[in-house]
């Protein structure tokens, strides 16, 4: 069993059962699959493809697990870079990684725009 099959059984399972707690709020089993759905089917439409590497640029939050399972469940590679990182640093990481895709928080990536224009 892989990540998404691991998904898929909890949801049969326990569909509205709590899964993860963000901004005082229990997300369920459910209702965590429809926002990886969403995402990764939107990736999916952008043209990312089974070994492209996504970077994502988070603090802790919700938006980093949605993002993780979205990712893996359509075969893409995660990178995550840490949110306390420099902007060289940022950099060096997507350089490395060759990551073809970032997501992140406006406010994280406000800083980096004239890098990527």
């Amino acid at each position: 069993m892989n990540l998404r099959d691991l998904l898929e059984k909890a949801v049969e399972n326990c569909p509205d059962d709590p899964f993860l707690w963000f901004m005082e709020t229990w997300v369920t089993f459910s209702e965590f699959k429809d926002m990886v759905d969403s995402l990764a089917t939107y990736l999916h439409k952008i043209g990312v493809k089974k070994g492209d590497v996504v970077a994502l640029y988070f603090p802790n939050c919700i938006q980093y697990v949605v993002g993780y399972y979205a990712i893996v469940s359509i075969g893409a590679v995660v990178t995550g870079i840490n949110p306390t990182y420099q902007s060289l640093e940022v950099l060096h990481q997507l350089k490395v990684t060759d990551a073809k895709y970032i997501i992140t928080l406006d406010a994280l990536f406000a800083g980096y725009v004239q890098f990527f224009n």
